[in-house]
């Protein structure tokens, strides 16, 4: 059976997610060492509110992954938990270390 990406994104019930690519940590098993070591550019955005609305349109369960970025960082991290609330959406925070 042939699923369109609409059908697919409808069966998933979760989403690991970086909200940008912002972090203070410096964990040297961290993708983001690699990046530095090899001079490239952290990849990835600050996500936008209405970014994350559409997220939510979408997902029952989100994680707050912390690959690239520590979600606590983001400047509407408190608004993106409160949409969670409001929309009563399940998530998973990582956790952070602020110098």
């Amino acid at each position: 059976m042939n699923m369109n990406t609409s059908q697919v994104i409808a069966k998933r019930q979760s989403i690991l997610l970086d909200l940008s690519n912002k972090c203070t940590l410096e964990c040297p098993v961290c993708t983001r060492a690699r990046f530095k070591e090899d001079n490239i550019p952290i990849p990835g955005h600050t996500m936008t509110l209405e970014e994350f609305e559409k997220i939510t349109n979408y997902f029952h369960h989100i994680i707050f992954c912390g690959q690239l970025s520590d979600p606590v960082l983001h400047p509407h991290f408190i608004d993106f938990l409160i949409q969670l609330a409001i929309s009563s959406i399940d998530f998973i925070a990582g956790p952070s270390e602020l110098p």
